[in-house]
């Protein structure tokens, strides 16, 4: 009796001195962001140092249980309807493990670096290494930006300037910064540089933003006018009022709309968008046969364009 006990510390201790292999008691526990216990998830632990891997599942209560193998492991669980979670931890021997604990969040499983080939995981740095230079550029750009919009406002029209085009350079694809960049070279009556910054304006802007569009077209006339140069500035009103009322029309404003179009016939008689999109925001409304009128100045205007079809037609569907 004596001899079997001796045998078995001697073991013991063979197991802790000699074989670093022998297993360690790991147990762990995987619940959701409530606290509740998630069953049936999957425990994979993969050695570091080797292809071993050992595959558990939670019972009811969320809890896991293995010897495993003393080393260095990664420890992926997941379950569907969850996001993945993942640790390392060393195992010693023989119950030196630490009680491993897993919360999951509900969603998309996700996808971690060790999963990922060579390609994809240079591809994802790369977009990471993006994602962060543009954030510092965001965030330099709106430094300049309140800086500017400070100094316009107590009436330092050229230092705001110098800011904007500080801002500009940091995220060029910020259009309210070439907005107020065009304000401030207006105020300075610098009005080629004004212009330039509207135009980059509204070149960023979607079509979504037809109003915003057509006030950077008018602010663009208003400065054609400063510079005494009419023509050019007629343009840019004809412009600005043309794609107002096409924004109106779109929200079913037909009244508004149609004296929009109106200012433009008035500036260029022989506009025909303008006659078209006036007979259309017209037959909308009371004045169908004031918006006939239109559509067959309109076909007179321009038979060859594609929506001279489309405005025969309306007029004969109209007329009888």
């Amino acid at each position: 009796m004596v001899f079997r006990i001796r045998l078995v510390a001697l073991l013991f201790v063979g197991c802790l001195v000699f074989n670093p292999l022998c297993g360690a008691i790991v147990r762990g526990r995987v619940s959701d962001t409530a606290g509740k216990s998630v069953q049936d998830a999957s425990v994979l632990f993969s050695n570091l140092n080797s292809s071993g891997k050992i595959k558990l599942k939670t019972n009811k209560r969320g809890e896991f249980q293995a010897s495993v193998p003393a080393g260095a492991y990664r420890v992926l669980v997941e379950k569907e309807g969850y996001k993945a979670s993942m640790t390392r931890v060393t195992l010693g021997t023989l119950g030196g493990a630490p009680t491993l604990r897993f919360t999951l969040e509900s969603g998309k499983r996700g996808v971690f670096a060790f999963e990922l080939s060579k390609g994809e995981l240079e591809s994802l740095q790369a977009k990471q290494k993006r994602q962060v230079a543009q954030r510092q550029a965001s965030a330099t750009a709106t430094r300049f930006l309140l800086e500017g919009r400070k100094l316009a406002g107590v009436g330092n029209f050229l230092e705001a300037a110098e800011s904007f085009e500080k801002a500009a350079k940091a995220k060029p694809e910020g259009v309210q910064i070439w907005e107020q960049l065009g304000n401030a070279r207006s105020e300075n009556k610098q009005y080629d540089q004004a212009i330039k910054a509207f135009q980059k304006a509204i070149e960023l802007y979607s079509e979504e933003k037809r109003m915003e569009q057509s006030a950077l077209s008018k602010r663009i006339g208003d400065s054609y006018v400063a510079k005494g140069s009419p023509g050019k500035a007629k343009e840019f009103y004809v412009e600005a009022n043309y794609v107002a009322g096409l924004a109106l029309l779109q929200e079913a404003r037909n009244n508004d709309a149609a004296e929009k179009f109106k200012s433009v016939i008035k500036l260029v008689p022989r506009h025909a968008g303008a006659h078209y999109q006036l007979g259309l925001a017209l037959v909308g409304t009371v004045a169908i046969k004031e918006g006939l009128k239109y559509l067959k100045a309109y076909v007179k205007i321009a038979p060859n364009e594609p929506d001279a079809a489309i405005a025969e037609a309306l007029i004969e569907q109209l007329e009888n």
